[in-house]
């Protein structure tokens, strides 16, 4: 009895480990950044530039990964290092005045998911008229473009009707035929 009960024990810490709950039925997972782009792709097809704002310490491979991705997919990729939130507002208006990115791409790091960051990224996204791939649902029930998760079986793109609208984007077809979409 013991020892199923320890088996039980270990198993769920391992499952918690992996941010399972007794309320999940799957597992979530984040897209790897090919799966990110890839998406993107098929939502719009003429994207060229994808602005990135990370922490870069967190993430060593990260610039590597993504001149392969970049090369593959015909899409040039900037990341700007954002480890603190006063840099926030510099590195997105980089992004998108200096560097004309299309889609600012958001990573779930400190600085970036903090309530304040949160809300200016969204407001600037919004009236600079640029895709905002966020790192949470929440931030898109909140203005962001999109959000996109994996679970075991399939992958779940959350969608602002709002945003997609503004920016005059369209679920396409291959978006459907690879993801499930839910509009917000």
């Amino acid at each position: 009895m013991l020892i199923k009960f320890l088996t039980c024990s270990l198993v769920i810490i391992s499952l918690s480990a992996t941010g399972w709950s007794a309320g999940d039925r799957v597992n979530k997972i984040r897209l790897t950044p090919l799966q990110q782009v890839f998406i993107l792709k098929q939502l719009n097809p003429q994207i060229r530039k994808i602005g990135i704002l990370c922490d870069l310490s967190k993430r060593g491979d990260l610039p590597e990964r993504l001149a392969r991705i970049s090369a593959q997919l015909q899409v040039k990729i900037i990341i700007k290092d954002t480890r603190e939130l006063k840099n926030v507002l510099k590195n997105f208006r980089y992004l998108v005045n200096i560097q004309g990115a299309e889609v600012v791409w958001i990573f779930p790091d400190a600085a970036l998911t903090h309530p304040s960051a949160r809300r200016y990224l969204i407001k600037e996204a919004v009236s600079s008229r640029v895709m905002l791939i966020a790192p949470d649902s929440e931030m898109v029930q909140k203005g962001a473009t999109l959000f996109a998760e994996k679970s075991a079986d399939q992958i779940k793109v959350h969608v602002n009707s709002k945003a997609m609208q503004l920016l005059g984007l369209d679920i396409t077809p291959q978006l459907t035929s690879t993801a499930v979409v839910l509009v917000k």
